[in-house]
């Protein structure tokens, strides 16, 4: 094994060294004694010269003591690792693992996204999967199924379909009661970031990739108001999944609830009587349901959240080198996807302002 100092300029003052000291005498990649390199450690056996060699570049470099002591603690520990019996260094001839250790098994990992094929989570997973499959070393990659918004994230976090899911609010909350980001409760960012979320998400199974505030919820009217003065709706719209986030706060507000799939939404939406909900800007433009309102809330309600979770099996089956792969690889996806939708939650708000619906105090 021979120990190359990269990039060490040379020309180096030095003064009184020993046989084992050493200097360097000319530029070049640099290593230790033993062969012909472009700059050399050459002992010495007394008083050494200074050598300042300038370069067609332009530009020379002396080292003082600073430097002297920097080469001469890399000469050492190179002399010492040469010094070693080649069991003690390690693999040789470039080798960075014991060729006798099995190599893991390819882990194919299911990903069901909700969005469609051009959504953000589409985008960010796709990228996901190339980078995953290079850092893992062919270990670890995604099947992605973009299942679209109309999905039932409740039935999803139930069944074992998928071993990767990637969810929103809705889901979040079926995984978690503390991970429901209701009206007015600024919470769910933090106990993401808690132990004990881990804890009871290994409970049931789950291990938490990422998650973070993707964007704001609104309420959104199809009333429109003869004043500026709040009013009392005389429905509410509640989407099946997300009773626990919305039915107590409407309630609270004098609303009956109506509960109905995201599959229902044009029919409860062209209902006569005044009707209000809660959603994100991006939700309202995606599902064109931007004709039948009439305003929005000034301030949000709430977070909106995205969160990634695997199921705990597939974790386990994976080498400690696929499970850091998965986690460094993530965790970069998590920071990408939540700017995404950040990003495009704020356009959605101007489009929808652009097409004529106006901010009021609901």
């Amino acid at each position: 094994m021979t120990l190359f100092l990269k990039s060490i300029p040379c020309g180096v003052r030095l003064s009184r060294m020993t046989t084992e000291h050493a200097r360097c005498v000319s530029g070049g990649t640099t290593r230790l004694p033993g062969v012909q390199p472009a700059c050399v450690l050459r002992g010495l056996s007394g008083g050494a010269h200074a050598l300042s060699r300038r370069r067609a570049s332009g530009w020379a470099v002396r080292f003082g003591l600073a430097g002297a002591v920097g080469v001469w603690a890399l000469a050492f520990t190179g002399a010492t690792v040469l010094a070693q019996p080649a069991s003690a260094r390690g693999p040789q001839g470039g080798k960075s693992e014991d060729a006798s250790q099995p190599k893991p098994e390819p882990q194919v990992l299911k990903a069901g996204l909700v969005g469609p094929k051009d959504s953000p989570w589409s985008q960010v997973f796709s990228a996901l999967d190339r980078t995953l499959r290079h850092q893992s070393k062919g270990e670890v990659s995604l099947e992605l199924s973009p299942l679209g918004l109309e999905v039932d994230e409740v039935t999803l976090v139930s069944e074992a379909t998928f071993d990767v899911l990637a969810l929103t609010s809705t889901g979040a909350c079926a995984l978690d009661d503390g991970l429901c980001p209701r009206p007015g409760v600024k919470s769910a960012a933090k106990v993401l970031a808690s132990p004990e979320l881990a804890a009871r998400l290994a409970k049931q199974g789950w291990v938490l990739l990422g998650g973070g505030v993707a964007g704001a919820v609104h309420l959104f009217s199809t009333e429109v108001a003869a004043e500026e003065k709040p009013s009392a709706p005389a429905r509410a719209w509640v989407m099946r999944g997300e009773e626990p986030l919305y039915t107590s706060f409407f309630k609270k507000r004098g609303a009956s609830v109506v509960v109905a799939p995201l599959a229902e939404a044009p029919v409860v939406l062209k209902k006569r009587s005044p009707l209000i909900f809660a959603s994100t800007p991006l939700a309202v433009v995606y599902f064109q349901w931007h004709p039948e309102l009439k305003r929005y809330s000034e301030a949000p309600i709430g977070d909106f959240l995205a969160v990634t979770v695997l199921r705990q099996a597939k974790w386990a089956s994976l080498s400690p080198e696929g499970q850091r792969a998965l986690k460094e690889a993530f965790a970069k996806a998590n920071r990408i996807l939540l700017s995404m939708l950040q990003k495009k939650s704020s356009e959605s708000l101007n489009v929808l302002s652009t097409l004529g619906l106006k901010p009021a105090k609901l």
